[in-house]
């Protein structure tokens, strides 16, 4: 894996820096990784929520989720975590990451430019990792705006943390109370002040797909119904793309559908963009159906599937059913997991 995000070497020894601090301190004996502490980008004003983690003495690190976007989701995966398997949870997380890990897990790229910034760390967990984390892209290097980010967050986040230690400071995220740091400019010089902050973490929703083609849906409507069972997912999966050496690898999107009754795939197909999520979905089923029939009914298991066929279903008198588990479409996705 190579790195072409360049850096500017001063920011990027300032990042380094100041993950040494944030190290130094471990300020994961007090603070739980719910404890949300809001930064905000002085270069764009937008939010990232700052989770500390490491009370578990696991996985040390500081994990910014970057807008309602990325707080959304992580908050989404929470709610969902029983039902999201292990091989889609990277999918949630839309963040910047500094955590500490073994030398071994480093790059050699890595490796040279932490020996070429005159530094040395030593030890299990000593050593500073940067990602980014983004849905369907490989965990990638961090470009120079990210950076500085990053550089802000790790510093403003211990900041408050030491203040939450000593008493100068109360969050409540449970109860949607917790703390901002702003950078306002005073007289020409960047001032950090701290604020209180009431979170809104909104829910993630889903627009629903119509059928507007009318003679399309007339035809499919004159088509038998079959006694098959549909179980049909969208979904990443658990393999990288990587179309130029040196490009950041993605995961494609796949709609899978498998017979219900026969435990067989009857179709798939990858695109890149979720995007295409409903024209694609809608686009194989109405192909299939003029094949095989209308199918007696359609399980699914995500709101976006149920979004994207509510309005199908309806018109063609086709049972939508919302289910816990879709066997063989887990199974395939379980078993891509492991060659990978």
């Amino acid at each position: 894996m190579k790195n072409t995000n360049k850096i500017n070497k001063a920011k990027l020894k300032d990042l380094y820096l100041a993950a040494t601090e944030f190290k130094e301190a471990k300020p994961w004996e007090w603070m739980n990784e719910d404890d949300l502490i809001c930064i905000e980008n002085p270069e764009d004003k937008s939010i990232g929520f700052c989770s500390i983690m490491g009370s578990s003495n696991v996985h040390f690190a500081l994990a910014v989720y970057l807008g309602h976007e990325g707080i959304a989701a992580l908050n989404y995966f929470k709610e969902k975590n029983d039902r999201i398997p292990d091989h889609q949870a990277l999918f949630y997380q839309d963040c910047l990451m500094c955590s500490f890990e073994n030398r071994d897990l480093l790059e050699k790229s890595e490796l040279s430019e932490i020996k070429d910034l005159g530094m040395s760390f030593r030890g299990k967990n000593a050593w500073p990792h940067f990602r980014r984390y983004e849905p369907g892209f490989y965990p990638w290097f961090i470009n120079e705006n990210e950076c500085e980010f990053l550089t802000h967050a790790l510093r403003q986040t211990l900041k408050m943390a030491l203040n939450i230690k000593d008493g100068r400071l109360r969050i409540g995220t449970q109860r949607g109370r917790t703390a901002i740091s702003k950078c306002i400019d005073i007289n020409g010089e960047s001032i950090w002040e701290i604020e209180d902050y009431e979170m809104h973490i909104p829910k993630i929703s889903y627009q629903y797909a119509e059928m507007e083609d009318e003679l399309l849906m007339h035809r499919l409507k004159k088509l038998p119904k079959s006694n098959i069972v549909f179980h049909a997912e969208t979904c990443y999966l658990p393999l990288t793309v990587q179309e130029k050496k040196g490009e950041r690898p993605y995961f494609p999107r796949a709609f899978i559908i498998a017979d219900g009754n026969s435990g067989q795939i009857i179709e798939h197909e990858m695109y890149e963009d979720p995007r295409d999520d409903g024209k694609n979905v809608l686009d194989i089923l109405v192909r299939l159906c003029l094949e095989l029939d209308l199918p007696m009914e359609i399980e699914v298991k995500s709101e976006k599937m149920v979004a994207i066929l509510t309005d199908f279903c309806e018109k063609l008198g086709i049972k939508l059913t919302i289910v816990d588990t879709l066997p063989t479409i887990e199974d395939l996705l379980e078993g891509m997991a492991r060659q990978l």
